[in-house]
């Protein structure tokens, strides 16, 4: 009988907490995962390489200042619309210190809509925030769980894949695939809290 393989484990805060506790290597972690996602998402809407990276530093530096005085509501996405708000106040002050310069679109109605929690912009900012955030947490979980037990993980709950079939592939039981599964569910639950819905 093959068991899934679990690495030794160290009980931790969530990365959010371990960062308003001014930890310098959760804030590196922090700081790595949001700075590609923003890079990414403001790639997405059509800025320039330039300034897609000085508005990506502009609301690092905010969110670096702040994050000490963030309170989370307890509200599902309470951290994600914070910041998506310090997004569109700086997209904001882009927009008016440059104008449409360069521009086809309007960054000042792109902002406007980040503002509006029930804007396509902002649907769209919550998902594209809760899957890169989720597939860079379960990333930074491989020094801690097996290659096994992330790659059940992966594709039983995030790809959706059926697990009696993964379990036959990968060469264990189907209690061992959901014991890896289960354990790396609940480690990212703590390393998530406060950041997305898990």
């Amino acid at each position: 009988m093959v068991h899934v393989e679990v690495m030794n484990q160290t009980t931790r805060l969530s990365l959010l907490e371990e960062v308003q506790q001014q930890s310098e290597l959760a804030w590196d972690e922090f700081s790595a995962i949001y700075s590609q996602l923003l890079q990414r998402w403001l790639a997405g809407e059509g800025l320039q390489s330039t300034d897609a990276d000085d508005i990506r530093q502009d609301v690092m530096l905010v969110v670096m200042n702040e994050i000490v005085h963030f309170q989370h509501s307890g509200r599902v996405g309470a951290f994600r619309c914070w910041l998506r708000r310090i997004l569109a106040n700086r997209l904001m002050r882009f927009f008016r210190a440059k104008g449409r310069s360069g521009y086809t679109n309007d960054l000042s109605i792109v902002a406007d809509e980040l503002f509006s929690d029930d804007s396509e912009v902002s649907r769209n900012w919550d998902l594209e925030h809760d899957r890169f955030i989720m597939m860079r947490l379960v990333e930074s979980l491989e020094s801690r769980f097996s290659h096994q037990s992330i790659l059940i993980f992966k594709r039983v709950v995030l790809a959706g894949e059926d697990a009696s079939l993964v379990a036959n592939e990968v060469g264990v039981t189907l209690g061992a695939l959901r014991v890896a599964q289960h354990r790396v569910l609940q480690a990212l639950k703590t390393l998530a809290d406060g950041l997305v819905a898990t």
